[in-house]
């Protein structure tokens, strides 16, 4: 189906698809003051493309009220007695959930074998209740157990096949979601959970932006959940930047995009938060994208962001390839460029001091390197169309905001500069890799205390487009740790 095809399809009905997967901690209970006011940001309805709640327990949430289809799981063996399991039994709910990744807790298919005869297959047969299968890892062991369950109980099959699918490509999820498919065919599937675990915002975007359409254009899968609604990115597994709620419980732009479009579609950020920009800087309707680096240092072999202290970084930039002497040389000639900048440059540069005076932080230098290392890999974005980061490898001790425009102006640097300083608003003086760091990264590397140095540079695509880089020396951005 195109995507034309499926945007005049969506104009005609609402496609309700779309789980809430909701922590349980946003409940109020006993020693728990939650958020449950915060459910009300859903836009539950007919108009929705919000369809049930999942909170991974039997119980319903209270602040549910009764607006959407509650989902009660089976969790893991504990729910199969005592109170959960006569919640279980009680519940008017139609689908019963079972076993969240079971393979991980020590649960063995044949033990899953047995309280499916014993206990699940009574919910459908006295009480008409549709079963959902375990819900299992995509890795390997998953794969493995979920086969062997279903051979195990092949005379007595779920009525919905639950997945759960994390990745950093749509592609490498579709395909999976279109091979397990394949081996139970008859089965409608339930993607219980899945979200992009890239911690580029950009590439979280258009992964959930994709996925989503392609889930809700898809006959075979009944529903499917965004992981998740909580106050806190749940695991090191799981990418900040794919967080659906901010510490506050106030729903991120992923989280609205995901109860409220339907075709999603990539966000164009020309949003109110850059009227604060210079009178000078016409943006007009242009669509504006920010992408936060996620950490300054990665693998040399691409396999994503590590932890490191500021002290290696400082023993990296003694043993790279600028001897003491070419620092000199080198701090002269920042010097050098920034008593001649051009105007965009010279705002832009502004722009970073004038906040980072105003929080007693030292005023950043401009940087020929820099410069020129940013316009490199801007060329680079602007030949390729596409907003991403270049490796760590590929530019040690170097720090990198990204900025996108789909229309040119006068000073795409500064325009840049505010965009990424417009997200001071997002910092609550959290150590970094809490909260929501993806609505606050960028102004982060720009106030980094031991930051000294930056250069900027744009280009412009076949479409006119601008690209923006900025790139710091040292980096910023440290795990654990505050730029100020």
């Amino acid at each position: 189906m195109s995507n034309q095809t499926l945007e005049q399809s969506f104009l005609k009905m609402v496609i309700k698809k779309r789980q809430i997967l909701w922590d349980w901690t946003n409940s109020s209970g006993p020693g728990n003051q939650g958020i449950p006011e915060k459910l009300d940001q859903v836009p539950f309805g007919d108009k929705s493309p919000v369809s049930s709640l999942i909170n991974w327990n039997a119980w319903v949430p209270p602040e549910l009220k009764g607006r959407a289809v509650f989902r009660p799981m089976v969790r893991v063996l504990e729910s199969t007695k005592g109170n959960d399991w006569a919640m279980i039994q009680d519940s008017k709910a139609p689908v019963i959930l079972f076993f969240n990744e079971p393979e991980r807790s020590g649960i063995t298919p044949e033990q899953a074998r047995d309280i499916w005869h014993q206990q699940m297959l009574p919910l459908r047969k006295t009480k008409g209740k549709k079963l959902g299968s375990p819900a299992v890892a995509s890795d390997e062991q998953g794969r493995k157990w979920i086969e062997k369950f279903m051979s195990l109980v092949a005379n007595d099959k779920p009525d919905f096949l639950c997945l759960h699918y994390y990745s950093h490509k749509a592609e490498d999820a579709i395909k999976y979601l279109e091979d397990m498919h394949g081996k139970w065919p008859t089965l409608k599937v339930m993607v219980t959970e899945i979200a992009c675990i890239d911690r580029s915002y950009q590439n979280v975007l258009q992964f959930t932006v994709k996925m989503c359409n392609w889930m809700d254009s898809k006959d075979w899968i009944f529903e499917y959940g965004l992981f998740d609604f909580q106050r806190k990115v749940a695991d090191d597994f799981v990418s900040p930047a794919a967080q659906l709620m901010d510490a506050k419980g106030n729903f991120t732009e992923l989280g609205k995009m995901y109860v409220h479009q339907q075709p999603m579609k990539l966000p164009g950020q020309a949003i109110a938060s850059l009227v604060a920009m210079s009178d000078d800087l016409a943006v007009g309707d242009s669509e504006l994208i920010a992408a936060a680096d996620d950490s300054e240092v990665q693998t040399a072999t691409g396999d994503g962001p590590i932890q490191v202290t500021e002290d290696e970084i400082a023993k990296a930039m003694e043993n790279s390839e600028l001897g003491a002497n070419d620092n000199e040389v080198h701090a002269v000639a920042a010097l050098t460029a920034a008593a001649a900048l051009d105007p965009d440059k010279q705002k832009a540069l502004d722009a970073h001091n004038n906040k980072r005076k105003a929080k007693g932080l030292k005023p950043l230098t401009w940087d020929n390197q820099l410069e020129k290392n940013a316009e490199t890999y801007a060329k680079h974005l602007a030949k390729i169309g596409k907003l991403e980061h270049s490796s760590g490898a590929s530019r040690p001790n170097q720090g990198e905001n990204l900025a996108w425009s789909s229309a040119s102006n006068v000073t795409p640097l500064l325009m840049g500069a505010n965009m990424w300083l417009a997200e001071e608003k997002n910092y609550h003086g959290e150590p970094i890799g809490q909260g929501n760091f993806a609505s606050y990264g960028h102004y982060t590397q720009c106030m980094w205390h031991s930051t000294t140095k930056i250069g900027m540079a744009s280009a412009k695509d076949a479409k006119g487009g601008v690209y923006v880089v900025g790139r710091y020396s040292p980096p910023g951005n440290f795990t654990g740790q505050k730029p100020y």
